[in-house]
Order: C-alpha cells, then structure tokens, then sequence
C-alpha cells in the first residue's frame, strides 16, 4: 500500500464533494450510475464500489505517458510546487543541525520524480490530481492544516470573488470539476510526446447521444459573466463517457492576507467535449477547441522565503503555472520570478573580499511544449545560465549564475547539484575571466541513510587579458570533456586594428557535432559617402546550429545582441557570452546558419553606430536581420557622462513557408541629459492558411489577452522618466493596432519628497476600441493624490471608472476620499443607458466596384501552355496595348475585393447596395468581329479571405470556425482546340558545327549548308545518327520522377444527419466550412438541429 501525501489526499476529497454535488442534480434512478462513471473517468480500479475514506496511491489506474509528454511533465511540476513547503522544512532541519533529518523530508519526492522518469508501473497517478496539487498549493489552501469538509479548497474560490458560503460551496466544486476534466482530459489525449499532438484531440462530429440530463455547475462571484460555468451530461450506455460544455473566459485579481493573486481561465466557446470511458479514447470536440489555465501568487516579502541560514536566504517573490490545451500546441510553463539570493557574510575574510553581503536578482522559468519535455529556459535540460540583473559590490564584476542538476546513471536518486558562479577581476593592467567557479552538491538517497556532501567546483574556462598600450590581447578557453564542450575566445589588437574570434565545438549532441565560429574585424574608419563610414567586418557561421528568433527577441532586454555583434570584451565576458550563443543558436541536427556583418558610423567621430548583421538559415527557410544603433553625443566620452545616449536594439526576421514577418526592436540605456527613455517595439504579419496583423509600441491594453505567444513579456512601456533631488516625473505609454482591436493609454505621476513629507499623484487611461462584429469601445480613467507624513497615510483622493459605448453607453466609477481622524468619504456610480445596435455603416454598390475589379489590367494575366504544348512560339507584338496571351495557353482573372460563390452580408463593415451573391461565371471566347461567341469551361482560382469581414456571424462562430478560409477569388480559361490554317513550304538551311570541341567554333565562322534540307537525305543522318542515337535525345529522361507536384487541399466539407451521419446529397461537396454552413442555413425542408457540417472523410 503506497499512501499519497497531503495534498494529494486533499484533491481526493475535493473532487469526492465536486461528484457528490454533480450526482445530485440528477434524477434518482440515475445518480449511482453516474457516480460510477465518473470514479471509473478518473482512474478509480474499484468504481464499482463505494469510494474509500483513505485511498492509496495503488488504488488508481496508472495513467502511463511517455517521458516527453504534457502529462507526465504536468505530474512533475505539481510534485515540485507540493515539495516547496517540505523543502523549508529541511531548511529548517539544517538549522537545527539534524541533516539527516531534513533530508528525510524531501525523500519522497526524489522517489517519486525517478518512479516517473523512468516509467515505472503505478508511478502515473491521474493528471486530474496533478493539476489539483498545483491549483490547492499556489492558492494556499494545501498549507491550510486539516481543513474542514467542503472546504477543501475554500481559497481557490476565493480568488474569483465568491464570499458567501453558499458561493464558495458552488464555486469551488465547479472549480473541483473543472480540474477533473482537464485533468481527463490530458490524460486522453496528451500522453504521447508534446510533438506528436497534431491530432491529439478527435475535432469534428461527436458520437450520436440520446437526450442526457444535464447538470450545470456555476461560477458565482461578482464580476464573473453571466452563465459562466460547466455544462454536464453522463452517458451511460455505449459509448460511455462524460459531455461538457465549459462557458470560461475571465481573470481576476485578489489580494488576500499580504499575498496578490491571479487566476485567468479561458476555453474556446460554443464547443462541446466528449471524453469517452468505455471504450477509452482520444477527447472529441465539435471545432477547434482550446483550453488554457494560469495561477499565481505575488508577495513583496517573498511568496516563498528560505532562510536565512549562515547569512544566506533565498526569496521568491512571484510563483505561478500556465496550462494550454490544443491540439499540436500543448504548454505547461512553470516560473520562479523576482528570485532574490542574499548573502551577508559572516567570515572576516569574506566580508573583506564581497563587502557587507551581496544580493542577486532571478529568475528560473521552466517549460513543455511542442519543442520539448520539460527543461529549464535560458539553458538546456536541466541545466541553466542565469543573468544577474543585479551585480554585487566589492572587486568583482559577476556575469552568470549557473545551476545545473545531473542525475548520475540516469538516476534522481543521485544527484550531482552544481552552483556556480562566472565573473571577471581586473587586477591593473590584466583582465581575468573566470568560468563556473563555485559548489558542488551530492545528494544520494540510493542506498541507506541519505547523504549529503559538498566539494569545490574547479573553474571550467579561465581567460586573461593584457592592456600594455600598443599590443593588446588576450584569450579564453573552456574545456568539458564530459558534455564533449569545447569553447574559445581569442582578441588581438595592433595599434588601432583589431581581431576578435569566438568559437564553439560540440561533440556530444544529438547532432553528432556542431560548430559554431564567428570572427570579427575593426579597423580605422573607411569613408564611404554621405558622411558615413566603414569600421569593422564580421562573420558568423553554424554548422549543426539553427537560430532561435524567440530567443533572440526575449533577449534584447538583457542585452543579447552584445554577444554577437563586435563584443566590446570577448575575453572578459566570455562566459556570459558562450552562454548566451549557445541559447539564441542552439543544436539542431542538419541546420545552417550563415552571414555577415557589418559595424558602421556617421560622423568622424562617430555620432551614430550601426551594427547590423544578415543571417541565413537555409534549412528553415528563414532569414534573420539583427542590429544595434546607437547615438551618443558627446561621442568619445564614456556613456555614463554622454548628454545624450540613444540605444535601440532589433531583432527581424522572415520565414518564407508559411510567409511570417515579425520585427522587435527595444530602447537599453538611453537618455537625454537626466530623462530617462524606455520603450519596446513589435511587428507581427502572418499569412498563409491562419493569417495574423499586429503591431505595438509599449505594449497592449491590460484586458487583451491574444497577445502571440511569440511576443517578449514583459514588455515595456514607451515613456520617459527623470528625478531631480525631491522633485520627480514619469509618463508611460503604449500604442496598439491588431486585425480586430485598436488600443492606446498612458500613465503619468508626479511626485516630490520633503522629508518629513511626501506628496504624489498621477492620472492615466486604457483605451481599447474594438471593429468587428460592431464598433465598440471602453475607457478606463484613474487619478489620484497622496500625501504621506512620516512615512504613513495622512490624507488621498482617488478616483477611478470607466466609459463604454456607443449603443448600449455605460458609466461606472468610484471616488474615494481619505482625511485624518475622519471616516472616509466613498462615492459609486454605475449609471447605463441605450440599447445595443449596429453601428451605421457606409453602402457600396458591390457590383460596380466588381465590375471595375474585372476591367482592371492587373487583374488579368496570361501562362503559357504547360508540357511543351506551345506548337508555336509567339513573339512580342511592338505597339499593341493590352495583354498578350498565347493561343493555347492560359488566361487567368483574379481579384482580392470580394470572395466569389458566396452569399455576402457586408464587405469590410458596409453593406451591399445590390447584388450580394456571384455565381456560374460566364467566360467567352471570340475570334473576328462576326464570330459567334463560345462559352468555355472554366477552373476556379482560391485566395485567402477574412470570413468576418463578408458574414455575420457569433461570437461563437468566431471562436470555433475558421478566421480565414480559401474562397474562389477568380477564374482560369484554357482553349486547347486548334486548327492549322494551309501548309505553307519553306526551305530550311542548316550549319554544321561540332559542339563537343575544346574551343567551340565561332558562329560566324561555322560551315553552312549550300543545299536546303531534304529529308530523304539529311533525315536518316539526323535519326540514325550519333545525335540523334544519344540518351540526351531522349525527352523522357529529362522529365521529373514524379511529374506532378504534392499539394495539400482544404478538407472537403458537407452536410451530414447528426443521428445517421448520412450526407445530405442536396448539400453538395464544398471546400467551405462557411459555405457548407450557408448551404445548411438554406434548407428549409429539414429541422437544423438534426444537421450538421462535417469533413467529408469522417463519414466513411
């Protein structure tokens, strides 16, 4: 019998009262069958019986999955967040100097974490209670000691705002029910590695199911969305399995005892689930579906706080989880952020050497997704280079914190912990480097009693430096025979030209090896033109490396850029900046990347650099443009002391299949005198079968949450700053356009410290304007004031609210005024007035604006016959205006206003004055002015549109049909008839030349025939012939294996009876999901509940 901890049991009786509610909103004859059936959905062996008081883990079916897999990578972070409390107990056991004992407590967990990654049987409990072990201990409530029944997880309801005990009551068991899906869910569909789930969940047609009842389990809380719950049925005959609905799509914020919390839920709406029981399978959902969840607690004292012991404490201060389910694009991130590690040193000689204590700001993000099982970012594994955005005093100039963790023999059980540091030292005219210098730990709970021992890290890579004023240089080497790493860094600097190269060997990796090189030269300016000039070439090549733009763009902040384009210090900085290349050029096992470099300046001196680098990763079809600029003035001076310093670094990039543009751009370090300058930057442009527009300057509106998962976070305001003496100001900002939504807001506050006394205050604004379906938009207005007297509240005025409009106009706010020895003074107002309606919109007539579409020249174009059919080669016609298209070739009209074949209700927000549908094109043909016309076959040609911008559609067809789909945007013409007017004679001539000589004869000069070409004579020469015998001869050797090229069609579509599956024949085969719909809109003759749309190849 193998019991399960604390927390585990507590999801158990969480979930036991979720059931016992649900069951009870059922009829009575069908409640015990029900109950079984869900015992049996969550992996119960006995659900047959009643379920026990006590459970054990071995009382569970084991849910299996592979190593790099959502599911078990889900299981992992929940046993790490379940372990933190018992990793502050064994914190506390090393104080009280029992380190066996403190050892003892983190046992079960390595136990467990080695059980799952080495897949032995029973060690996959179900992934409902990995998520609950999450959920219960970022709320608080798994630190709760023994908490009553029906409270199990009274916290989590509490941070959506459910108070009264009948709405934590109902809030928390739709909680407990939302967890128990998403975990079945999981564990259904996303147990094979996170690559491999393009098809993890069945979309389409859900299996006929009779009428069920249905219970509805509801999120109450103020502020929440109407009807936001779970919708329920039990089917209990074949197939058995659980139907749900989730109505989700909120976040809420709370403060509760010192610590803020967050939780977002959202799930795609309108869509309905079917998790099957019996027989097991993958979840099938009627659209696309997507499911995500995030939680995190915040606490400025730190969410999580170890120590101090012996002058070190560690703090955390922000800790949550993000899960996303979707198909082909699963996500688990884990984070640690606003980590703080202090260390007050108690030794004389090392309060000598690191001053009065040293602090370092962190933090540790882990991840799984569709790249990878879970590994740690900013590394590789489970091993991490850490920047240090805040470096200690003393002699010392840290770059990285290291920590890596290597299981030995592939075993959590023995464990080899490394924690070290590299930093450089300036010692007069030498630069030393010191690589990985720091502690190893070794953790064996293999055999016996656990051990703990520590020994010295010796340094990886040390590199020195020599500053003797004409020759300057210096080098670095690393060397990792275990990992098979070998890195190096060489500078030499001649009078005033220099040569800088860095490189990197791998021969343990996935790719059998890898090299990464990149050389550098700079040299006196080189004047070009126009004032600029020419300083400095480079070079970068990656054999087995692939760039990683995500990286690249989450690393402008820090400074990324630095390590690749003419790094000041190679030498001095090479550790951070090996780290750094390994993270934005990973491995990859036949990847390329290749390009140049180029540093160039304006001005003698330079008042503005430019480094820019062109990067080609051919076997991604990418191309990758970085670059720095920076303008200083004065220009020689140290940064520091410039008046004026502007520093923006970009990162852009092309990917050619399917076509993506994206470009980000970030300020560092820049100012005008004493005002400081912040801003960040983004482009995104997608097109192809899910095309995407967004572009930003500082951000978007606090309530959007579809920002790309692509896009740095967090990103940083446009604004500027300044703080002079006792007087300060600030002012942030941001702009925002995307393909629906257009945003804006500001913020600025003033303040000024006397002493004794402060005062400060400050107004600012968030403004989203959304297009689609209606013109619509909200405002939210801040402002305040507040004086402060030693230290504490004296007096404040705040007021807050919002404006939403037009149509149904609403106006909310609240003013709050405090003042000494008096009550406060609390003003509401929520005042809403009008109706809904349409935003009136502009009339186009649809059928000129057509008909101008069709007499464009540019609309048309001409191809040429394929397959060497051309019969005759036509020449350019001098003076005839117009298209010219071969006889038997193709003449093609193609237009982007409208989509064709389709019924329209607007075009791009007007209406349609006229016609509104287009169908049965009507192309002809005609030769001479009094021939009869003849009308031709024609072949429809598709191109992308934005369904929303011709249709009226749901909220929930926006989220569960296509966004962008292939409509017939024009039509293609071929005539292959022909006929050959009467033969006419003409003597042919001929020359003679031998085309295989070394020097080929000249034209001019070869021998010509004095006789025309007579067949009987010149014809069996030329087929019987040397040429005419040779292979070249042979057409059919020139032509391709496979002639015709692979193409990857939209699935066809049709209408189908929900009870039967048979296809409507009427409906006919589209290629439309919205025109199959319209088609289904259009019959009358059958109820549309009974029909629906389904791809052609899950009928059968």
């Amino acid at each position: 019998m193998t019991k399960p901890d604390k927390v585990f049991r507590q999801a158990y009786d969480w979930y036991r009262g979720a059931v016992t509610k649900a069951v009870a909103g059922l009829p009575a004859a069908q409640q015990a069958q029900a109950e079984q059936l869900l015992w049996q959905m969550l992996g119960l062996l006995q659900s047959d019986q009643p379920p026990p008081d006590d459970p054990d883990l071995e009382a569970f079916k084991d849910a299996g999955g592979a190593a790099e897999s959502l599911a078990v990578a889900a299981q992992i972070v929940a046993e790490v967040l379940a372990a933190l409390e018992l990793v502050k107990k064994a914190v506390d056991g090393l104080q009280g100097g029992n380190p066996g004992a403190a050892l003892a407590v983190v046992v079960p967990v390595f136990q467990q974490v080695q059980r799952l990654s080495q897949g032995v049987a029973g060690s996959r409990y179900p992934s409902a209670f990995s998520l609950g072990k999450m959920l219960l201990t970022l709320s608080g409530d798994a630190q709760v000691e023994n908490p009553a029944a029906g409270q199990k997880a009274e916290q989590l309801a509490r941070l959506l705002g459910a108070a009264s005990a009948a709405d934590i009551d109902d809030t928390q068991a739709a909680l407990g029910w939302l967890a128990l899906l998403v975990g079945c869910m999981i564990d259904r569909s996303f147990t094979a590695p996170s690559a491999d789930t393009a098809t993890a969940m069945v979309v389409g047609a859900l299996p006929p199911l009779p009428v069920l009842p249905h219970v509805v389990l509801p999120f109450k809380a103020p502020g929440l969305p109407p009807g936001a719950g779970i919708d329920l049925a039990f089917n209990t005959s074949a197939p058995i399995g659980v139907q749900a609905q989730l109505a989700l799509g909120f976040d809420k914020s709370q403060s509760i005892d010192g610590q803020d919390f967050v939780l977002a839920l959202k799930a795609s709406a309108g869509v309905t689930s079917f998790l099957p029981v019996l027989p097991p399978g993958r979840v099938q959902v009627s659209g696309d579906f997507e499911f995500g969840i995030d939680l995190s607690r915040k606490k400025e004292a730190g969410a999580l706080v170890l120590g101090p012991f012996h002058g070190a404490s560690l703090k955390i201060g922000e800790i949550g989880i993000g899960l996303v389910l979707k198909n082909g694009a699963p996500s688990l991130n884990f984070f640690a952020r606003k980590g703080r590690a202090q260390l007050v040193p108690e030794d004389a000689f090392l309060k000598l050497v690191l001053g009065e204590g040293i602090a370092l700001d962190f933090a540790i993000e882990a991840q799984a997704d569709q790249f990878g099982k879970l590994r740690l970012k900013n590394g590789s594994g489970l091993r991490a280079s850490l920047p240090v955005p805040t470096l200690p005093t003393g002699p010392f100039k840290l770059q990285l914190i290291n920590l890596g963790l290597e299981p030995v023999g592939g075993s959590f059980l023995h464990l080899n912990t490394e924690l070290s540091a590299s930093f450089g030292v300036d010692l007069g005219p030498f630069q030393a480097a010191i690589d990985r210098l720091g502690l190893l730990v070794e953790l064996d709970f293999s055999a016996g009693a656990p051990s703990l021992a520590f020994a010295f890290k010796p340094p990886s890579g040390i590199g020195l430096s020599l500053d003797a004023g004409i020759v300057q240089g210096g080098g670095y080497l690393y060397v990792d025979p275990a990992r098979g790493e070998y890195a190096g860094v060489l500078e030499l600097k001649l009078m005033a030209i220099g040569v800088k190269a860095i490189a990197i060997l791998s021969t343990k990796t996935e790719a059998g090896f890898s090299l990464l090189l990149l050389i550098y030269g700079q040299f006196p300016a080189i004047q070009l033109s126009f004032g600029f000039t020419l300083t400095g070439v480079g070079g970068l090549i990656g054999v087995q490396h692939t760039v990683d733009t995500q990286a690249l763009s989450r690393g402008l902040g820090n400074g990324s850029l630095d390590a690749i384009l003419f790094p000041a210090n190679p030498v001095g900085d090479a550790p951070k900046i090996i780290a750094t290349l390994r993270t934005l050029f990973p491995v990859k096992k036949g990847g390329f990347v290749i390009g140049p470099m180029l540093e160039l300046g304006w001005g003698t001196p330079s008042l503005v650099t430019v480094r820019m680098g062109l990067l080609i990763a051919p076997t991604e079809g990418a191309i990758v443009i970085l670059g720095q600029v920076i303008v200083q003035l004065p220009p020689l001076v140290d940064a520091g002391l410039a008046l004026l310093r502007l520093q923006l670094d970009f990162v852009g990039s092309v990917v050619l299949s399917p076509l993506a543009i994206a470009f980000d751009a970030k300020l560092r370090d820049s100012r005008v005198v004493f005002i400081t300058l912040t801003g960040q930057f983004a482009f995104r442009a997608r097109f192809g079968d899910q095309p995407t527009f967004l572009i930003s300057a500082g951000g978007f509106h606090p309530r959007f949450k579809e920002v790309p998962s692509d896009i740095p976070a967090p990103f940083e305001r446009v604004g500027a700053a300044f703080d002079i003496g006792i007087i300060g100001v600030s002012f942030k900002g941001y702009f925002a356009i995307t393909s629906a939504t257009v945003q804006a807001g500001s913020e600025l506050k003033v303040w000024a410290d006397l002493g004794v006394a402060s005062i400060e205050g400050g107004w600012g604004f968030d403004a989203i304007c959304y297009l689609q379906p209606r013109f619509y938009f909200e405002v939210d207005l801040r402002a305040y004031l507040e004086v402060h007297v030693f230290g504490m509240d004296f007096a404040a005025i705040r007021i807050e609210g919002s404006l939403a409009g037009p149509g149904r106009w609403r106006i909310a706010g609240r003013g709050v005024v405090e003042l000494p020895l008096l009550p406060d003074v609390d003003i509401h107002i929520d005042e809403a007035w009008g109706t809904d309606r349409n935003t009136p919109v502009v009339t186009i007539p649809l059928a000129e604006k057509l008909a101008a579409e069709i007499g464009a020249a540019g609309n048309w174009s001409a191809q040429l016959p394929q397959g060497g059919e051309a019969c005759v080669t036509v020449a350019k016609i001098e003076g005839v205006a117009g298209l010219l298209a071969h006889p038997l070739g193709t003449l093609v009209f193609q237009q982007k206003l409208v989509p064709l074949e389709l019924r329209l209700a607007k075009v791009s927000g007007s209406r349609i004055a006229g016609a509104n549908e287009y169908f049965g094109p009507a192309l002809v043909l005609s030769q001479g002015a009094e021939a009869e016309p003849a009308g031709q076959e024609v072949q429809p040609r598709q191109d992308f549109f934005a369904a929303a911008q011709f249709l009226e559609m749901s909220e929930a067809d926006r989220l569960a049909k296509p966004s962008f789909e292939a409509f017939d945007a024009g039509y293609a013409l071929r005539d292959s008839d022909y006929a050959f007017g009467a033969a006419v004679a003409q003597p042919l001539q001929y020359e003679e030349a031998d085309l295989g000589a070394d020097e080929p004869v000249r034209r001019k000069l070869r021998h010509r025939g004095l006789a025309s070409y007579l067949e009987g004579t010149q014809g069996p020469m030329l087929q019987f012939g040397a040429a005419g015998r040779s292979r070249l001869r042979d057409k059919a050797l020139a032509q391709p294996a496979l002639k015709a090229p692979l193409a990857v069609k939209p699935a066809p579509v049709t209408v189908a009876d929900k009870s039967s599956l048979a296809p409507v024949t009427a409906a006919g085969v589209q290629h439309s999901v919205w025109q199959a719909a319209q088609g289904l809109a259009g019959m009358t003759n059958v109820a549309g509940q009974q029909l629906q749309v389904v791809e052609l190849a899950e009928l059968g």
